[in-house]
């Protein structure tokens, strides 16, 4: 198995492909939200204060907070996960942690399932996720 771009396993390859959408997604939304912030600003009642620019501005941080973070995330572990990088394993892991708890409760469980198995985490250097069963004395 090469140390880039390793894709000799379907599973990892199905998660790396979820992370990519997931983060393009989450991107688009992100570039998206000023422009609703601006049209709600300029329609809706409650965002009169604001006006237009405010609207984007509230909005599109929302955005940047809200979707931004998890599709930025998303994106570079799908990345980084194709160089075989131990951080992105630990960034995909957190953004399927964040899918456990919204709509996608099954892949964010397969994402994790096909991401802690011996061969995957020996791959990217992670230590066993088992509980020791007893501590080292030092």
């Amino acid at each position: 198995m090469s140390e880039v771009g390793w894709t000799g396993d379907v599973h990892l390859s199905l998660t790396r492909a979820w992370l990519g959408l997931q983060g393009f997604v989450g991107i688009a939304f992100m570039l998206l939200s000023p422009m609703s912030g601006w049209m709600a600003g300029t329609q809706d009642p409650d965002f009169e204060a604001l006006g237009p620019v405010g609207g984007a501005v509230v909005v599109g941080l929302a955005g940047l907070a809200c979707f931004g973070s998890v599709g930025l995330a998303s994106a570079g572990a799908a990345i980084g996960l194709g160089h075989g990088k131990a951080w992105a394993w630990w960034a995909a892991v957190l953004s399927l942690g964040l899918l456990c708890f919204g709509a996608c409760l099954p892949i964010g469980i397969y994402g994790i399932w096909a991401l802690s198995r011996d061969e995957v985490l020996r791959h990217y250097g992670v230590s066993s996720l088992a509980w020791p069963r007893e501590r080292p004395r030092s």
